[in-house]
C-alpha cells in the first residue's frame, strides 16, 4: 500500500487522525447523503450573490472612509493656509476690545461735554437776554 499521509485534527477537544475509525465512519456517512443538484445550485447562487453584496458593501464603505479622510485633510490644510496669510484671531479680538473701550470713553466724554454746554446755556442765556433788552431800547 505505500505511505499514507496522516493528518491530526484538533478542535473537538480530543485530537484524532484521518486514518482513525471514527473519521472513516463519519466520512462514509457524509458520502451517503442525498445530493440534490437544484437546491445545491440555488444555494451556491445565493451564496455567490450574498458574497458579492457583502464585498460590494465593504468596498463602498472603504471608499467612503477614504473620501471622508481625504476631505478632512484637505479642509484642515486649507484652514491652516488661510490662518497663515491673515493676522491671528486673538490679536484681532484684542484690537476689537481696545476699540470698544475707546468708543465707550469717547461717548462718556461727549456726554460730559454736552451736559457742560447745556448747563452753560441755561446759566448764560437769561443774563444775555437781560443785557440785550436795554441795548435794544
Amino acid at each position: 500500500m505505500g505511505h499514507r499521509a496522516r493528518t491530526i485534527l484538533t478542535g473537538t477537544g480530543v485530537p484524532f487522525s484521518t486514518s482513525s475509525l471514527r473519521f472513516q465512519k463519519s466520512l462514509e456517512r457524509d458520502s451517503q447523503e442525498v445530493f440534490m443538484p437544484v437546491l445545491d445550485s440555488i444555494h451556491l447562487a445565493l451564496d455567490d450573490a450574498l458574497g458579492f453584496g457583502a464585498l460590494t458593501l465593504t468596498i463602498s464603505m472603504m471608499v467612503a472612509l477614504v473620501v471622508w479622510f481625504a476631505r478632512s485633510v484637505a479642509e484642515n490644510v486649507a484652514k491652516a493656509g488661510r490662518r497663515a496669510f491673515r493676522p491671528s484671531y486673538d490679536s484681532l479680538l484684542r484690537e476689537n476690545e481696545r476699540l470698544r473701550d475707546s468708543l465707550v470713553d469717547a461717548r462718556e466724554e461727549n456726554h460730559y461735554l454736552r451736559s457742560l454746554y447745556r448747563d452753560l446755556l441755561d446759566r448764560d442765556l437769561p443774563k444775555r437776554a437781560e443785557e440785550e433788552r436795554p441795548n435794544a431800547a
